[in-house]
């Protein structure tokens, strides 16, 4: 039981230190675009950046739950802003810029 215990503790902690080492090598334009809407194009303040990685670096299982519940939240709050201020662009600025396709992280 122990011995059972510390093997998954250990494959936890390289779990974590993986999703860490991820985290330092992904940039912050790229969580923002995870968790906002991308037709903002509004990037997360540096605040809300350390937060959601501190949240991604704890506990592996919190971390899925607590990164859905912000996720949904800073959705909800760049929705709101996004309602409030519609983005007015001439239509050849619209055309000029293709939207970047997803970068797809492999888990």
């Amino acid at each position: 039981q122990e011995l059972n215990h510390y093997r998954s503790k250990q494959r936890l902690d390289v779990k974590l230190s993986r999703m860490k080492l991820k985290l330092e090598s992904v940039n912050d334009d790229f969580l923002s675009s995870a968790v906002l809407p991308p037709a903002t194009h509004q990037k997360l303040e540096p605040k809300e950046l350390e937060l959601l990685k501190k949240m991604i670096c704890q506990d592996g299982t919190l971390v899925e739950n607590k990164g859905k519940k912000m996720k949904s939240k800073l959705c909800a709050m760049a929705e709101e802003e996004y309602k409030q201020k519609p983005c007015r662009k001439s239509k050849d600025v619209r055309k000029a810029r293709r939207p970047t396709p997803a970068i797809v992280m492999n888990p």
